[in-house]
C-alpha cells in the first residue's frame, strides 16, 4: 500500500536496539489489527503494513529521512493502549491449524451414536409403515414409493428441519441444505449402483437376464415426478427470493407429490403385498395381523427417536465440521444420506433377491420424489435457498445419472442392471471432485 508521511518538525533520539525490536514486534500486532496509525492530529500517518515498516527501522541509522519517518511511527506506536495490539476477532469461527487429535474422534464417536439412533428409529419406524400398508392391503408400488420410502426418508426430513430451528444461522443452514441435495444424489447414484450390482450377483436365478422384472410404467412414472418436481425446486434458487414465490413454489410442489400419490394408490399394475415380504412387527414380534393400535405406538415411539438423533447429529456436524476446516455442508451432505437413507436401501437387495424388482426400485425412486418435493420445499421455506457451485454440480450429477435410467425406461420400455451401474461412476466423480478441491 501506499503510505501517506506527515512532515517531522523535531528530532528524537535514536532507539536502542531491543526497544527497536520490541515495537517492532507491536506493529506487527497492530498491523493485523487493521487499523491506520494516526499520529496527534488525527490525520493517517501510515497504512498498517508490518513488513514494510521492518524493512525501515531496519534501515534506521540508514538515511535522515528513514529516521524521522521511523521515529514518528515510534512515537505514535508508544502512546497507544495495549488493546490496540491485539488482533480483532473474525466474525466466521476461526479454522483450527492444529486440531485436538482428542476432541475430533469424540466428535466423531458422538456423530455415530446419533447415526445409530436415527437408524434404529428409521428400522423401526418404517416397519411400523410397512405393516400399515399391509393392513391396507395396498399394492407393491404404493408400500415401496410411499409407505417404506417416505418412512426411509423421514431422517432426512427431520435433519434440515432440526438444523434449521435449532442449528446456527450459518452451518445450521448449510447442514440443512447439504443433507437435502445429497439424499436425492445419493439415491440416484449410489442406492441404485447397488440395486443394480445385486442384480448382476443374481442373474443365475433369472431366466430373463438382464432385462429387470419392474413395472415400466411405475417406474416411469416416479421418474418423470423426480425430474420434474426437482427441475422445479432447483429453478427456485435463480429466482427473486420474494416471500410470495417461495410460498407458491412450496405449496406448488407439495400439491404436485399430492398428486403422485394419489396416482400410486390407484395403480393395479402390482401384487398385494404378502405377510412373508414383510418382516415380523416389532411391538409384536409373535403376532400375524398386529393391531393399529399396537402399530400406532411403534410409529410415534420411532419417530421420538428419529428427532433426539437429528438433534445430536446437526449439534455434532457444527462442532466437527469447525474443528476440521471442512464445510458443514460438504460434511452433511456425504454423511447424512449415507449413514441415514443408504443401510435402508439395502431392503431393495433383499427384494431384488425374491425376484420383486418393482418393490426394490420403487423404494429408491419414491424417495426420491418425496426427497425432491416434500423435502425441499421445506429447505426453500426455511432457507434463501441460494444453491452454490458445490451443490449445483451435485445436482447435474442427480440429473445425469436419473435421467439415464430414464431414457432407457421411455424408449426400450425395460430397464437393464448396466445403466443403474451406471450410477456409481457418477458418485465417483463427485468423491473425486471434493478430494480434488473443485467442490
Amino acid at each position: 500500500m501506499s503510505r501517506k508521511i506527515l512532515p517531522q518538525k523535531h528530532h528524537a533520539s535514536a532507539p536502542s536496539t531491543s526497544r527497536l525490536q520490541a515495537l517492532k514486534r507491536r506493529f506487527t500486532l497492530y498491523a493485523r489489527s487493521e487499523t491506520n496509525l494516526t499520529c496527534t492530529g488525527g490525520n493517517s500517518l501510515i497504512e498498517p503494513s508490518a513488513a514494510g515498516l521492518s524493512t525501515d527501522l531496519d534501515k534506521f541509522s540508514k538515511g535522515s529521512t528513514i529516521r524521522r519517518n521511523c521515529q514518528e511511527v515510534l512515537s505514535v506506536l508508544e502512546k497507544l493502549p495495549r488493546r490496540c495490539f491485539i488482533p480483532k476477532r473474525s466474525a466466521e469461527p476461526p479454522k483450527a491449524s492444529h486440531p485436538n487429535g482428542n476432541l475430533i474422534m469424540l466428535d466423531w464417536m458422538l456423530i455415530l451414536a446419533a447415526l445409530a439412533v436415527i437408524l434404529l428409529g428409521a428400522t423401526v419406524f418404517t416397519n411400523g409403515l410397512e405393516w400399515f400398508g399391509k393392513r391396507m392391503n395396498l399394492s407393491d408400488g404404493a408400500v415401496g414409493s410411499i409407505f417404506a420410502a417416505v418412512g426411509t426418508a423421514l431422517p432426512e426430513t427431520l435433519i434440515p428441519i432440526i438444523s434449521f430451528l435449532f442449528g446456527s444461522e450459518t452451518a445450521g443452514h448449510q447442514i440443512g441444505v447439504g443433507a437435502i441435495i445429497g439424499a436425492p444424489f445419493m439415491l440416484g447414484t449410489l442406492a441404485m449402483f447397488i440395486t443394480g450390482l445385486a442384480v448382476m450377483l443374481n442373474r443365475r436365478k433369472r431366466d430373463d437376464y438382464p432385462i429387470m422384472r419392474v413395472d415400466t410404467q411405475v417406474m416411469e412414472r416416479d421418474m418423470r415426478y423426480f425430474l420434474i418436481l426437482y427441475s422445479v425446486a432447483i429453478g427456485a434458487a435463480f429466482l427473486p427470493a420474494y416471500p410470495v414465490i417461495k410460498i407458491f413454489i412450496a405449496l406448488l410442489l407439495c400439491l404436485l407429490y399430492g398428486n403422485y400419490m394419489l396416482q400410486t394408490l390407484r395403480s393395479k399394475n402390482s401384487l398385494e403385498v404378502t405377510e412373508s415380504d414383510l418382516d415380523p412387527c416389532y411391538f409384536a414380534f409373535h403376532s400375524k395381523d398386529p393391531a393399529l393400535s399396537i402399530i400406532s405406538i411403534q410409529v410415534i415411539s420411532s419417530l421420538f427417536l428419529i428427532v433426539l438423533g437429528s438433534y445430536m447429529f446437526v449439534q455434532e456436524v457444527q462442532t466437527l465440521s469447525a474443528r476440521m476446516g471442512v464445510s458443514p455442508f460438504i460434511m452433511a451432505m456425504i454423511i447424512a444420506p449415507i449413514a441415514t437413507e443408504l443401510p435402508e436401501k439395502f431392503n431393495s437387495v433383499i427384494w431384488i433377491r425374491k425376484g420383486k424388482d418393482t418393490l426394490a426400485i420403487g423404494n429408491i425412486t419414491g424417495a426420491m420424489v418425496f426427497q425432491g418435493s416434500v423435502i425441499t420445499a421445506i429447505g426453500i421455506l426455511m432457507t434463501p435457498w441460494h444453491l452454490d457451485t458445490a451443490a449445483l454440480s451435485t445436482v447435474a450429477l442427480t440429473f445425469a445419472s436419473v435421467g439415464l435410467a430414464y431414457c432407457q425406461i421411455r424408449l426400450r420400455k425395460h430397464l437393464t442392471p448396466g445403466t443403474l451401474l451406471a450410477g456409481g461412476s457418477f458418485y465417483f466423480v463427485f468423491i473425486v471432485l471434493i478430494l480434488t478441491g473443485r467442490l
